[in-house]
């Protein structure tokens, strides 16, 4: 900085307009997600059966070919229900932060997903991702057959 034309730095004390917000970050709404199906799952049992897959976030060379090695693939939806209703076999979600969309990787998985009987949808809101778990926990059961444990 030249000492003779001084630069002025201003600091914002004022909070932001709404519409200057960034959006959420979709980690923080996906733990919303996560909060809102532990408390419900009193009313619904089946929503402890819902689950996150570590996907996107940054990891290390070693931790990323490990995770590789034990399965981890990319394009995964982001959250995974296992429970049969509606005429799917199980829910998946993939959230996203507007105005970003799915991967081509990512959309492939939902394609496949919805192609081999689960209800896969993306989703760009903690609000709105809760809505499709509502319906969907709320919906008649899918019939699959009678149920076999193998134990050897």
């Amino acid at each position: 900085m030249n000492i003779a034309e001084p630069r002025q730095r201003v600091w914002r004390l004022t909070s932001p307009k709404a519409h200057e917000l960034a959006p959420p970050l979709e980690r923080a709404e996906q733990a919303v997600v996560i909060d809102w199906a532990e408390l419900e799952a009193r009313k619904w049992p089946e929503l402890h059966m819902l689950f996150a897959v570590p996907n996107g976030e940054k990891r290390s060379q070693p931790t990323a070919a490990l995770l590789k090695r034990q399965g981890v693939k990319p394009g995964v939806p982001d959250l995974l229900l296992p429970i049969a209703r509606a005429g799917f076999i199980g829910l998946a979600i993939e959230m996203k932060r507007k105005p970003n969309g799915p991967t081509d990787l990512q959309q492939a998985w939902l394609d496949n997903l919805f192609s081999h009987g689960w209800f896969a949808v993306v989703c760009y809101s903690a609000a709105e991702a809760i809505e499709v778990l509502r319906k969907y926990v709320s919906a008649q059961p899918t019939i699959i057959g009678p149920a076999r444990v193998v134990r050897e």
